[in-house]
């Protein structure tokens, strides 16, 4: 299974940056981008450090739409208490849990 991770219009290129370095440091490379260019900008880059090969790589989506469209399974989290919607479901559960 590929897996890849998805940043959902982030307004911070550091934050991009970050992303990245975190996952070149743990051993992953898919980066996602929805809506957003901020993976191009130079402070992206320099938080990256060393990771740049992931930002150079990230595959660009216009809508969340189109990246459902490019995964078998979808999960979503968030810092930020925008929703409050709670779906919980068991790892055992997720394959035959619908998420539409």
């Amino acid at each position: 299974m590929k897996l890849a991770f998805v940043l959902v219009e982030p307004k911070v290129p550091e934050n991009v940056g970050a992303a990245a370095r975190a996952l070149c440091t743990m051993g992953f490379s898919e980066l996602w981008l929805v809506n957003s260019d901020l993976h191009t900008r130079p402070e992206a880059h320099w938080l990256a450090h060393g990771s740049d090969h992931i930002l150079d790589n990230a595959r660009i989506f216009p809508d969340l739409a189109a990246v459902r469209n490019s995964a078998d399974l979808l999960m979503g989290t968030s810092a930020k208490p925008r929703h409050n919607r709670q779906d919980w479901h068991e790892p055992a559960a997720l394959r035959t849990v619908s998420l539409t």
